[in-house]
């Protein structure tokens, strides 16, 4: 079983206009709304290709308990600690031109009970996993050393920790030598200072933690090293949505199924899936027939 850590869940909800407009009124045609935050999306593309998984974070108010029951109605174990404020809400407005705007609200305040509480109910879960992803960003009242601490108590109990988060939780988080680290570009370039183009950064980097590192950059496709191999990575390109994309990478690279796969073949299905979620209507699902079509197309190239 994986466990996904959302610290900053968010209860996701997508616009399809016909066009983006500023200073005039825009009418939705479409409207979905579900449960997200980096490592929710990740549970549920994990659930999509059948593997067990458990999601934990924080979740409160009435958005947290919307975001809980499609967690729990998509088949994800349920273990999320309630805190007593609101959880925060996203809205992501796709134009049929492809324009897009993204607007992610601040997160609810969490008190300093409430992260030991979290702590400590981590620390139990951990029993059952096999593996654990941290990924998103942090609330407030949570500390920049929240997902340092989170990996070191996993590698405490034997498992590998996967990290996708981004600034000084990003930093502090490195610092106790992630497994893998998955991040896209921006998140690269203010971890590393210089684009993940020039290949000996990233290759540097997975050095530095005695891991993986993998950097997505969206249409450009991927860069990844590890113990002994660098490749990049190049993808189909499909209209849609990307918010997401990056997430269901993830979920790709920690999936049960891929355990014995060389990386090279793990890193082609997760570009595969990354493209496929592309053109769905939210983060979070994927299709597999279309990444399965997809994968002969992913082109890794051996550095």
């Amino acid at each position: 079983m994986i466990l996904t850590v959302t610290m900053n869940a968010a209860l996701d909800v997508s616009y399809g206009v016909e066009h983006l407009s500023h200073g005039e009124p825009v009418r939705v045609r479409d409207v979905s709304m579900r449960g997200g935050g980096k490592g929710v999306n990740v549970a549920f593309v994990l659930t999509a290709l059948g593997t067990d998984v458990v999601a934990t974070g924080f979740a409160g108010g009435h958005r947290g308990a919307l975001i809980r029951a499609a967690v729990a109605g998509a088949g994800v174990g349920d273990a999320f600690f309630p805190i007593a404020t609101e959880s925060r809400q996203t809205v992501v407005v796709t134009a049929d031109d492809g324009a897009l705007a993204e607007y992610d609200e601040p997160g609810a305040p969490v008190s300093g009970m409430e992260w030991a509480g979290f702590l400590a109910a981590y620390r139990q879960l951990l029993a059952g996993s096999s593996a654990v992803v941290c990924a998103g960003s942090l609330p407030p009242g949570v500390p920049d050393t929240a997902y340092a601490t989170l990996i070191s108590v996993a590698h405490d109990e034997g498992l590998t920790v996967a990290l996708d988060s981004s600034g000084e939780a990003l930093r502090a988080g490195l610092g106790a030598k992630p497994d893998l680290l998955k991040v896209n570009r921006a998140e690269y370039e203010s971890l590393a200072g210089g684009e993940p183009r020039a290949e000996a950064g990233v290759i540097e980097l997975a050095e530095r933690i005695g891991g993986t590192v993998v950097v997505t950059m969206g249409a450009e496709g991927a860069v990844a090293a590890g113990d002994g191999w660098r490749y990049r990575v190049r993808l189909p390109q499909r209209p849609g949505n990307p918010v997401g994309a990056g997430d269901a990478f993830t979920a790709a690279l920690v999936c049960d199924d891929l355990a014995g796969a060389d990386p090279a073949e793990r890193l082609a299905f997760a570009a595969a899936l990354a493209a496929s979620a592309v053109g769905m209507p939210c983060a979070g699902m994927v299709d597999l027939d279309v990444a399965r079509a997809l994968v002969d197309r992913v082109e890794v190239e051996a550095l």
